[in-house]
């Protein structure tokens, strides 16, 4: 799977695409798009039918996906999860986690860790999280 991490300024997200039950690759799974941050987990096709989505205004309704799939998204009003059934549902919390490391990156932001540390941290126990992190502020610099 991967784990995906945010907090009101910033996402991150692990880089493994794991195939064939043995064999991965690294890719980015954390995007700008429409002047928000968004990442999915699970079903990689289910994933990118969903970006597409996003990043087509959302004139459409959302598609229907598997429930393999998760989203986030983070704007400037707050964090956002994404159900497979093309609902949202503002979070009112400061940080989020997603994806095989969830519940234990969220442990680690509660004490303190920003996102990107949390994921470099459950990397080093969850064999579907790499080390290798990609890292986006919601603020353009």
């Amino acid at each position: 799977m991967t784990t995906i991490a945010v907090n009101r300024k910033l996402m991150a997200g692990d880089k493994k695409l794991i195939f064939d039950d043995d064999t991965y690759v690294l890719i980015t799974k954390i995007f700008r798009l429409k002047g928000e941050l968004v990442a999915t987990a699970g079903d990689w096709d289910e994933g990118e039918r969903f970006l597409e989505w996003f990043a087509s205004n959302r004139k459409a309704k959302c598609p229907k996906l598997s429930p393999d799939f998760q989203g986030v998204s983070l704007a400037r009003d707050g964090i956002y999860w994404w159900s497979y059934k093309g609902y949202s549902q503002r979070l009112d919390r400061e940080h989020f986690a997603l994806g095989s490391g969830a519940v234990a990156a969220m442990c680690l932001m509660d004490q303190g860790m920003d996102p990107k540390a949390a994921i470099e941290q459950v990397s080093q126990y969850d064999n579907n999280t790499s080390f290798a992190t990609d890292v986006l502020e919601l603020a353009e610099k």
